[in-house]
Order: structure tokens, then sequence, then C-alpha cells
């Protein structure tokens, strides 16, 4: 009973102030059920917005490399031969060897990065964009104070952030089966080269001799979809496939070894362009100042097991690792230590002055030759951290995420610019499992 006051009132209980501890609790347990619906779909949405500044990257690069193909009537090669602007070729000015420049430096311009174009091609103590020195003339010194080893975000996934300052790179290219030792050109042969046109889209454009590239004694006038047997490729004088022969070198490391010179002309006249693979990711991927196969594309195998009873066709690899997004980061930089790559980044860049010496211009590999004494291609596949998938470019210019459920079969007819003509390289014979006509449906999501 409520207690009265002098005057007959009663009393009003007094008021309370605050939250009881049950109160804070149920609270506090709300909060955090909507925190814990919330986070998953804030992370679902900033891996999203990754994988659309990795797609628009690689849309960049596509759209680089087809102007450069639109220009030149031929792609770059996944290697190339670099001329400075004294007219020699590049050299490493680590070790004075001389050796190609990836995919990426014929780009640069295309790139909108004209003035590290520049760098790579001028000389060592000269101006930029000069192949003397304005101070004393002489074609170059043994050092510079430019250094073209530089990060470049357009070549660097979101979701593969680098671990190290330096010519990092998350995309490789198409490069086709894994090269062979080739055969140069003879009086007798007319060579064979590293890796056939049917094979893929980028090509070692550093070794052997261009000259006779877009024509062969294997190939048709007009460019007809692959070389006969040793032959090379065929090709046409109007910038389609083909592996020339010759006995004379271009200035590259073998000499007389035929090239492969690659166009849209003849990815058209064969699987088309909107169904061959240009480039995709790969966290595994090297520098872009780095020169092997390995370290710079995408290689597919043909010698696995088929079962072509299935619907799509289902091919074994001769090793797991080789399908797409197995063991994303499980090469450690393709077998090369975390120290020597560093190296590898930060070393400047060198060509040939008129003295023979070692002089320098665009960026670099040091630490054993760059790299290059990995040539593993377990892999060199598609690979990333996004959920589910890779972003992939093809030669038409689209950027589309493919499933890492898809078949390695599919990854192969993908990966060929003419699938009925694939041939292993260092051999003629045609892989007659590869010549199914490739459904959409396979691929995308």
């Amino acid at each position: 009973m409520a207690a009265k006051t002098r005057f007959g009132a009663r009393r009003r209980p007094a008021s309370r102030s605050g939250f009881t501890l049950v109160e804070l609790l149920v609270v506090i347990a709300i909060i955090g059920m909507l925190v814990g619906l919330a986070l998953p779909v804030l992370n679902n949405a900033r891996a999203k917005g990754r994988q659309l500044e990795c797609l628009n990257n690689m849309r960049n690069i596509a759209q680089a490399c087809n102007t450069y193909e639109l220009q030149k009537r031929q792609y770059p090669g996944f290697i190339n031969l670099l001329k400075l602007y004294n007219g020699q070729n590049y050299k490493d000015r680590s070790n004075g060897q001389m050796h190609g420049v990836s995919y990426i430096v014929p780009l640069l311009s295309y790139l909108d990065q004209p003035v590290l174009e520049k760098i790579w091609k001028t000389p060592v103590g000269a101006q930029i964009g000069s192949g003397t020195s304005g101070s004393s003339g002489s074609s170059g010194s043994s050092s510079t104070n430019v250094n073209a080893i530089v990060e470049l975000k357009l070549l660097i996934c979101p979701s593969d952030p680098p671990t190290m300052a330096g010519a990092n790179l998350s995309y490789a290219v198409n490069t086709g089966m894994q090269d062979s030792s080739g055969s140069p050109a003879s009086s007798s042969s007319p060579g064979m080269p590293k890796d056939w046109p049917e094979n893929g889209v980028f090509f070692d454009l550093y070794n052997g001799n261009p000259r006779l590239g877009s024509s062969s004694s294997g190939g048709s006038s007009g460019g007809s979809s692959g070389g006969g047997g040793g032959g090379g490729g065929g090709g046409s004088s109007g910038g389609s496939s083909g592996g020339g022969s010759s006995g004379s070198s271009s200035g590259g490391q073998t000499s007389g070894l035929p090239q492969i010179i690659m166009s849209n002309d003849y990815i058209n006249r064969s699987d088309g362009v909107g169904q061959t693979c240009m480039l995709s990711e790969n966290v595994d991927a090297g520098f872009y100042s780095d020169y092997v196969e390995a370290r710079l594309g995408l290689v597919w195998s043909g010698t696995g097991t088929v079962d072509l009873s299935q619907d799509p066709p289902s091919l074994k690899p001769p090793n797991d690792n080789m399908r797409i997004n197995t063991n994303p980061g499980g090469s450690e930089l393709q077998g090369n230590t975390i120290s020597q790559n560093m190296s590898n980044s930060q070393a400047g860049v060198s060509g040939s002055s008129s003295g023979g010496g070692s002089s320098g211009g665009g960026g670099g590999s040091s630490s054993g030759g760059g790299g290059s004494s990995s040539t593993s291609t377990v892999f060199a596949r598609p690979s990333s951290f996004h959920n589910g998938g890779v972003n992939m470019a093809f030669c038409d210019g689209k950027v589309r995420f493919v499933s890492d459920s898809m078949d390695y079969y599919v990854y192969a007819l993908l990966m060929s610019s003419n699938g009925a003509r694939v041939r292993q390289p260092g051999s003629s014979q045609a892989l007659r499992n590869f010549n199914r006509p490739l459904v959409e449906s396979w691929y995308q999501q």
C-alpha cells in the first residue's frame, strides 16, 4: 500500500533511469546480429569492387593489344627484341646479357606511358628519347639516374597486392603450349618454330628471324590456318600467322629459328576472336621486366587424358596445378626466392653502347638473368583471389568472368586459336581430340 503524504496524497513511485542488465544484453545481441549480417554483404561488395577494377585493368590492356595489332598487323610477342634509340639491341644492365623484353614494353605507349617507353629505349647516360648524351655526345655510359622499373597500377589486380615494390604484374598472356627448343632453318630444312600458331596468340618474337615469318614452305599464300609439317605454320603477307624460316639472325639468341606472327585476321578465319583467350589473371606471374614464358604467359597442355563422351568433353591435364585457380600463389613466384625477385624488380636497365659495353635504356632484370632460370610452366595458368573464378580477356577485347570449375578441355579450346589443327610443339602431328566446336555455355556463367 502506497504511503500517504501529510495532506493525504499518495506518493508516486520513483521513476527508473537507464537500462537493466538484461535489456543491455538484448541490445548488444541485436547489434551483433546486425553487424554479422552486414559484414559479409560489405565484404562481398568490396570484393566485387576489386573484381570490377581488375576487369577494367584487363579491358585497357586488351584494348592496347588490339590497337597495337590494328596498327602493326600483328600481336606483340610475349618476348620481343627491343631496339634502343642508338640502334643497338637491349642488354641487361646487371650482367651485359642481351635478352628480350616482355609484351608490356611494346604496349607502353598504348597504355598511356609514352615517357616510360622512351626511358626503356634510351641508352644509359643519354637524354631521354635520344641515342646520344646531351653533355658529351657519347653513345651512352654504364650508369643512369633513370630507373624504368616502376610499378604501374594498371598491371596489378587489387585482389593481388604486391609484396614488394617494382615491376609487379598480375596479368599473363596466352602463349599456347610450352615452347620447345625448335629447330633453326638450314639448306635442307625449313626449320620448326618453338610453338605452333594454332596453339595460342603470343609467341617468342625475340629468338629467330621475323623477315620470313609471314610465309613458309609449310603455309599457303593467303594465310591458311596453320602450316604443314615442319614448315612453321601458314601465313600471308597480310599479317596472319605463320612461322618463317631463314638462315640469318634477327639479332635474337637463336639464328634462323622460325617465328610465329599472329594477327586477328588469322584468328577470325579459325576459331574467332570472341572465342580465343588473349590474357587472364595469374597471381603467380612474375614481373613485366621478366623475359621467360613461365612468368609472362598462360600455357595449356594437350597431352592429358581426353574423354569425348561427356558434354562438355573432359581433359585431365598432366598436373592438377595446371587447372584454373588451383593452388593460387603456390609457385612462390615460379620457384624463385623473394630476395631474388626483389633484385629483379629493382634492377637497372641497359642497352649496348657503340663500344659493345653495357649501357642502359629500359627496364631489365638481374639476379641470374631476372628469374629466367625458372622455366616450369605448371603454374602458368589463370588464377586469382576472386571468388569462384578469374577474369579473362578475349581477342575481341571483351572481358568475361569465367568459372574456376570450367573443365580443362574447355580451357584448352579457349586457348587455341585454331582448335581443329593444334599440334604439340616439336612435332608436326595434329592433336585430333580438340576439333570440337566451342559452346559458350561451357565457359560463360
